[in-house]
């Protein structure tokens, strides 16, 4: 039958010659979801809403604590154990129909820094985007 050859990595311009029968076997690899579907963590646009609100709760504390006391992991620990989610989980394993609650859960403790109350209390901009702002600010 001839000779055999195997690529067993990728093969760029190979050329067998000789009227040799190449086969080429690609083995399709099956992507695993991170995520279950009905999670925070499978819709792009939610997870990084969440991401977003996060993130300025971290900087509004910043303003109060100062940088080099600040525990980033703590407020993501208070929330997973709000949401009880376990600890080899995130909280983008999270349910969607859940979004709101957490979402106001953590505008609430934006809120509550005193950065935001001095903002308030001068009538300045708003600390933080909704849902639907955030979406059309993004998507621009």
């Amino acid at each position: 039958m001839g000779n055999v050859i195997n690529f067993n990595d990728k093969v760029g311009n190979a050329v067998v010659g000789d009227n040799n029968k190449v086969t080429v076997n690609v083995k399709q690899q099956t992507k695993k979801n991170k995520y279950p579907t009905d999670s925070l963590g499978a819709n792009n646009d939610k997870t990084n809403y969440i991401s977003y609100l996060i993130t300025r709760y971290h900087e509004y504390k910043e303003r109060e604590v100062g940088k080099e006391k600040m525990n980033y992991a703590i407020f993501q620990s208070v929330l997973k154990k709000r949401f009880k989610i376990g600890k080899t989980r995130t909280l983008y394993n999270i349910p969607e129909e859940k979004l709101e609650e957490l979402a106001s859960e953590i505008r609430k403790r934006i809120d509550g820094t005193v950065l935001a109350n001095v903002k308030r209390s001068k009538d300045q901009f708003k600390n933080y985007l909704s849902y639907d702002e955030y979406l059309a600010e993004t998507k621009a």
